[in-house]
């Protein structure tokens, strides 16, 4: 986590106690919520990336996620 922008320093202790939560959550239960801050407009006509990229700390600890999709 200490690689995410715009992550409040208050959320990481909770965050770090969620890991194993997460990772043992069922995925058609698991939601992501995004606060995005209106002062970062994209250029006219342009259209966001939505970029997820989940790795484990330990290699084989679970499979990494790795996706995209435009926001529009």
């Amino acid at each position: 986590m200490a690689a995410c922008g715009g992550v409040p320093l208050r959320s990481l202790p909770r965050l770090m106690q969620l890991s194993q939560q997460l990772l043992e959550a069922n995925p058609a239960e698991f939601r992501v919520a995004l606060q995005v801050d209106a002062r970062l407009v994209p250029p006219a006509g342009a259209v966001p990336l939505l970029i997820i990229k989940v790795e484990p700390r330990t290699a084989g600890e679970f499979e990494a996620i790795d996706k995209s999709c435009l926001c529009s």
